[in-house]
């Protein structure tokens, strides 16, 4: 989806869904957030502007969120046992991550099922304490900005975590 306007009405039920690609977007968290509610079999999520306050996913198959340039998501909670990158470029608001748990979904994982390494790119990112708190006590997090040598930006934003 790429400039969806804000008042369309949209309803997303896509519980076969895998793979999510918006741009642009400027609507109501809610309907963002019912299509994620029913989207259990999600492996891909990629924004670009993505203008919601908060987001929730629950998948057992989820691999990448990508959330570059969201600049008014506050809060975001994650229960994704397969995710390996969560991108953050540039998402300038970022209050609360949660990694919450899910004991329907967990019993759904094949018996001894071990999680992949976690990449977390957060290259111009301003991350508040309890977001960042969130990544650092994470197991398998691993902050991964390349670039950030170069980037004379990311050293101001890194001085402001």
């Amino acid at each position: 989806m790429q400039n969806v306007p804000s008042k369309c009405k949209l309803e997303l039920v896509l519980p076969a869904l895998r793979y999510v690609s918006i741009h642009f977007w400027s609507g109501e968290d809610s309907v963002i957030n019912r299509m994620l509610a029913h989207a259990e079999k999600l492996e891909h999520f990629d924004s670009y502007k993505l203008y919601v306050q908060s987001l929730t996913f629950a998948s057992n198959h989820l691999e990448i969120i990508d959330l570059h340039r969201s600049d008014t998501l506050s809060q975001l909670r994650i229960y994704a046992p397969n995710l390996s990158h969560l991108g953050l470029q540039a998402c300038y608001n970022l209050e609360q991550l949660v990694f919450t748990e899910n004991r329907r979904l967990t019993a759904q994982l094949p018996k001894g099922h071990q999680p992949p390494p976690l990449d977390v790119n957060t290259l111009n990112a301003v991350l508040r304490p309890a977001a960042t708190h969130a990544l650092q006590s994470h197991p398998r997090a691993n902050i991964v900005n390349a670039g950030y040598a170069l980037n004379p930006m990311e050293a101001m934003f890194a001085s402001m975590r």
